[in-house]
C-alpha cells in the first residue's frame, strides 16, 4: 500500500487553515502586508504584437472586390460641358429665370434680396434675444 502524499503549500482550503491558526490576528497582519517581494522586479510585459498593414490592406481590397461582384460597380457621373457665345447671366442680381426642357420654369429670387432678408431676420432674432433678458 502507497502512503498517503503529502498535500501541497496553497493548496489547502482557506476554511481550513484559518481553524488551524492559533493567532487570527497574525494571519490578518500577513494579508495586511501582502506577500514577500524579490528583490528583482518582475520582467517586463512582452511587447505588444504588431498588426501587418499588408494583411490590412489586402482585406481591405477583398472587401471592395465582392461589394463589386455582388453590387456592380458604381456608375460614374458624367459632367458634360459646351462653350456658348456671350456672357452668363447676373442671377446674383436679377434672379433665376429659365425654361426647361419639359415646358417647367425654374424661377428663383436674385441672391442680394435673399441675404437682405436673411440678416434682417437675424437682426430681428438678436433684438427679440436682448429685449428677452431685460
Amino acid at each position: 500500500m502507497s502512503e498517503p502524499q503529502p498535500a501541497e503549500p496553497g493548496s489547502e482550503d482557506p476554511a481550513v487553515a484559518l481553524d488551524e491558526l492559533d493567532d487570527p490576528q497574525a494571519a490578518l497582519d500577513e494579508l495586511e502586508q501582502g506577500p514577500p517581494f524579490d528583490d528583482e522586479p518582475a520582467a517586463p510585459a512582452p511587447p505588444a504584437r504588431r498588426r501587418s498593414i499588408a494583411s490590412n490592406s489586402v482585406l481591405a481590397a477583398a472587401m471592395l472586390g465582392l461589394r463589386d461582384a455582388l453590387e456592380g460597380p458604381k456608375e460614374e457621373l458624367i459632367v458634360i460641358q459646351a462653350e456658348v457665345p456671350g456672357e452668363p447671366p447676373d442671377i446674383d442680381r436679377k434672379g433665376l429665370h429659365a425654361e426647361l426642357e419639359d415646358g417647367s420654369l425654374a424661377v428663383g429670387p436674385p441672391l442680394d434680396q435673399l441675404k437682405d432678408q436673411a440678416a434682417a431676420a437675424r437682426r430681428k432674432a438678436k433684438r427679440r434675444r436682448r429685449l428677452g433678458r431685460l
